[in-house]
Formats: structure tokens, C-alpha cells, sequence
């Protein structure tokens, strides 16, 4: 088991120290909200407008994304079928058609998502979610039959049959939906395990991720959104715009860092606790 790196860094460097201070700096941020929340809107929570107006569409975002993962399970079945269909020999020639099937349904993921996304004017949230998503699971899908087709190859020129009674050495469903939400875009039919699972940490991990989303959120509220709803566009000149953007450099550091750390640290160390995932190493 291989530990993954930011923890092993706030245990043997001193960059616990920066985590601290962004912890500081989260509870400030999130103290001068509220009370500007109180005394101008009388209500503790109206920064998180922007929260509800990202992910206004979540539920069929949600939708949309759980269509794209069901999806997969056509070539996953189409693999299978092709890898038991026996054959004297396989070629690119002769594999033409199913390479073909294979790339068109590869265009109609990344289009219909897409078309989603546009039709529906999805926000940031929402938009970020099917395009990371599409981009994920796609490669995801990819490497499976990238590791797979030889093992289909081999299977295919043998002339094995699977007789009543017995299974195909075949990667199983199970093994598949494992690959697909593990932190690994190399599939391999086992991976190294941990013997336990701590739903403490994961459900830490995934706190981090919600605070991170809010710690995202008060930036662009108490921030963003006043200094760039304040400037005057048709009337500002361009060395004024320009210079004026400066004053979103630290706000777009702060958001680059919760990014990072929510989504390759927090979210993918919540899946592999939960999936057991041995190898923390992943965004080497």
C-alpha cells in the first residue's frame, strides 16, 4: 500500500503549515459573509446564491451523467462478444466494422453530452461536471479495451469455447464498475487492496470537498463579484481593464489551490477509501 503523498508531506514537511493557514483564512472569509449577509440582506446564508445558481441543473445533470456511465456497458458487451466469436485470424482489415462502431460511439458520447450542456445553458458547476466527466469516464473506457483487445485476440484465435458450467476468464462486471470508479485510468483485473476500509476518513474527505465548494464560493462572492460588477466595461479604457484584472490574481490562486486539493486529493482519497484502493500515488 502506498500512501498518498499529502499526507505524507504534512506528517514529514512543513506545508501542514499552509493547510492551517488556508483554514484561517476559510473561517475569516467565512465570518465576514455572514455578517455582511446579516447587516445587508438580514439573512446569515444569501452568499450561497451562487452555489444554488451553479448548480441549478444538478439533478439532470446527475440524469445525464448516470445515461453516460450505463452507456459504457455497450462496448463493455460488445467487447465480450467479439472476444468469444472464434476466428482464424484478426486483422485491421477485417476489424474495420467494429473499430468503426467503436469510434462512432465514442462521437455520440462526446456529442450528446455536449449538445445537453449547450441546449440546456448549463452553469459552471454543472458544465464542469459533464465535461470532466465525458473526458473521465472516456478515457476510462479506452484503456479498458486498450488492455483488453489482446487478451480478445488471443481468445478469439484459440478457438476456446466456454462449455456449460464453466466461466470465461473475462474480465467480470464487477471488475469493470471497480475500474470505472477507482482513482487509475490503467485498468488491470486486480489491484492492490487495503485490508480495511475507514469511512471516518472517507467521509472527512468528502467534508473537504463541500468546504472547498463553499471556500470557492465566499472568494467569488465577497471578491470577484463586487470588484468585476463594479467596473464600468464600455467606458473603461483597455489599460484600466488590464490592470484592473490583477486584483483577480490572488483570488484565482486561491480557487487553482481548492481545485487541486479538493478534486485530486480530496475527492479521488474518498473513492479509494472507500473502495479500498491501495495505491494512493495517483497524481504522480
Amino acid at each position: 500500500q502506498n500512501p498518498f503523498c499529502s499526507r505524507t508531506l504534512f506528517r514529514e514537511t512543513e506545508i501542514g503549515v499552509v493547510y492551517h493557514i488556508f483554514a484561517a483564512v476559510f473561517v475569516l472569509f467565512f465570518l465576514r459573509a455572514l455578517v455582511d449577509d446579516i447587516f445587508s440582506h438580514g439573512m446569515p446564508f444569501h452568499h450561497f446564491w451562487l452555489i444554488g445558481w451553479n448548480f441549478q441543473y444538478l439533478p439532470a445533470t446527475l440524469f445525464v451523467w448516470s445515461l453516460m456511465f450505463l452507456s459504457t456497458f455497450i462496448p463493455y458487451a460488445g467487447l465480450k462478444i467479439w472476444a468469444h466469436v472464434p476466428a482464424k485470424s484478426v486483422s485491421l482489415r477485417s476489424e474495420l466494422p467494429v473499430l468503426g462502431l467503436y469510434l462512432l460511439y465514442l462521437s455520440a458520447f462526446f456529442y450528446f453530452p455536449l449538445k445537453f450542456l449547450f441546449s440546456w445553458q448549463l452553469n459552471c458547476a454543472c458544465s464542469f461536471i459533464i465535461t470532466c466527466e465525458t473526458t473521465r469516464i472516456a478515457m476510462k473506457l479506452h484503456s479498458f479495451i486498450r488492455e483488453n483487445v489482446p487478451k480478445g485476440i488471443v481468445k478469439k484465435t484459440s478457438g476456446e469455447t466456454v462449455q456449460p458450467g464453466t466461466t470465461s476468464q473475462w474480465p467480470t462486471v464487477e471488475q469493470y464498475v471497480y475500474f470505472m470508479f477507482c482513482p487509475t485510468f490503467i485498468y488491470r483485473d486486480e489491484y492492490p487492496r487495503t485490508e480495511t476500509r475507514c469511512v471516518k476518513k472517507a467521509a472527512i474527505h468528502f467534508l473537504h470537498c463541500f468546504l472547498l465548494i463553499e471556500f470557492v464560493n465566499l472568494t467569488f462572492t465577497q471578491y470577484v463579484f463586487p470588484w468585476m460588477n463594479a467596473l464600468d466595461y464600455p467606458n473603461q479604457s483597455t489599460a484600466s481593464i488590464v490592470m484592473s484584472l490583477f486584483a483577480g490574481i490572488v483570488p484565482g490562486m486561491i480557487c487553482l489551490i481548492c481545485l487541486f486539493y479538493g478534486l485530486l486529493h480530496s475527492w479521488l482519497n474518498g473513492f479509494a477509501e472507500m473502495m479500498r484502493f491501495g495505491d494512493r500515488q495517483f497524481y504522480l
